[in-house]
C-alpha cells in the first residue's frame, strides 16, 4: 500500500440477497404509505409519473410557465443498541417515522405550491377583506372556483383543507348558522353545479358524434 493511500474500510454483510429482499420490501412498505397520503390531497388521475426528462408544460399556449421537478426528503434511524437487543419493535415503528416524515414534506409541498399559484393569479381570498368574518370568506372561496365533473357525470365540489384551529371554529359557526346566510350559500353552490354540468356539456360536444345513436356513429364511420 502507498503511504499516501488511505485504507478502505469495508463492511461485510453476512447476508446480501437477504438484506437487499428485506431493504426493497421496506422501501415498498413506505412507498404504499406515502402513495395514500398523497391521494389524501390529490386525486389519483391527476397525478403524473415521471418517464423521462426534468420539466413538463400542460399548458404552454395558455400559460407559458412551465413545471419544474424538487425533491422530498425526510430521515429516519434504528439506533444500534436496538438491534444488539433484537428490538424488532423498532422495524415498524422506523417505518411508520419516515412515512410520516414524507407525509409532512408532500403536505408542506402542495400547500406551498398552492398557494403560490393562486395568488400570482390574484385567485386568493383573505378573512379581512371581509369582516374577519369566516363564513362571508369562505362564501368568497366559493365564488372563485369551478366545480368538476367525473366521467359519470356527477359534479364534485370542492375540499375545504383548513388547519385544526380554522376546522374547529367552522364546526361551531355551522350550529349558528342563520337562515338567510344558509339560503345565499345552497343557492350559490346550486349555481356552481349547474355552471359545471354546462360547462361539461359544451366540452363532450366538441367530439365528433356526441350524443349521437350507436347506429348513426356506425353510419358516419362507414
Amino acid at each position: 500500500m502507498n503511504k499516501d493511500e488511505k485504507p478502505v474500510t469495508r463492511v461485510y454483510v453476512p447476508m446480501p440477497r437477504q438484506f437487499k429482499e428485506f431493504m426493497s420490501a421496506v422501501s415498498e412498505k413506505i412507498g404504499e404509505i406515502h402513495e395514500a397520503n398523497t391521494q389524501l390531497y390529490v386525486a389519483p388521475e391527476n397525478i403524473q409519473r415521471l418517464r423521462h426528462g426534468r420539466s413538463w408544460n400542460v399548458h404552454p399556449a395558455e400559460t407559458g410557465t412551465a413545471g419544474s421537478f424538487h425533491s422530498l426528503s425526510t430521515t429516519h434511524e434504528i439506533k444500534f443498541d436496538d438491534l444488539l437487543a433484537n428490538n424488532i419493535e423498532r422495524l415498524p415503528q422506523a417505518v411508520a417515522q419516515c412515512a410520516e416524515g414524507m407525509h409532512s414534506e408532500i403536505a408542506r409541498s402542495i400547500y406551498s405550491t398552492i398557494g403560490e399559484a393562486a395568488d400570482a393569479v390574484g385567485n386568493s381570498v383573505s378573512s379581512a377583506d371581509h369582516g374577519n368574518n369566516l363564513l362571508e370568506a369562505i362564501y368568497a372561496v366559493i365564488e372563485k372556483v369551478e366545480f368538476s365533473v367525473d366521467k359519470f357525470g356527477n359534479v364534485s365540489p370542492p375540499t375545504l383543507h383548513v388547519p385544526p384551529d380554522i376546522g374547529r371554529k367552522l364546526e361551531e359557526l355551522k350550529s349558528q348558522l342563520n337562515p338567510e346566510f344558509e339560503a345565499r350559500f345552497e343557492a350559490l353552490m346550486a349555481a356552481k353545479a349547474e355552471s359545471a354540468l354546462t360547462a361539461e356539456e359544451a366540452r363532450k360536444g366538441k367530439f365528433i358524434n356526441y350524443g349521437g345513436s350507436d347506429e348513426a356513429s356506425v353510419g358516419n364511420r362507414l
